[in-house]
């Protein structure tokens, strides 16, 4: 399993890019057949002040899910603490 976390500038957020992210994320879990492993996250904490997403990916979906953060600020980081983060959409497994 890889973890990205995509991190947006405040401006970002204020033109809705984190929503044209999640809307693209969405047609790639229904292009996918919605895989295991492949989901959304953010923090417990409150999105308007954070800017970022955590996504999970099985490693032989990793090249489709970056594609979709072209343009954006984005780092493969290891697991994240389960217990901080919030689904949003997917299905993790683990």
């Amino acid at each position: 399993m890889l973890w990205f976390q995509v991190y947006l500038t405040e401006n970002e957020h204020l033109i809705a890019t984190d929503k044209k992210l999640l809307v693209e994320f969405l047609k790639l879990l229904v292009q996918l057949d919605f895989p295991p492993g492949l989901a959304v996250y953010s923090a417990t904490m409150d999105l308007q002040i954070d800017y970022f997403y955590l996504f999970s990916t099985p490693k032989e979906y990793s090249s489709q899910l970056t594609s979709l953060f072209l343009g954006s600020r984005y780092k493969e980081i290891l697991q994240p603490d389960l217990s901080t983060l919030k689904l949003i959409h997917g299905n993790f497994t683990d």
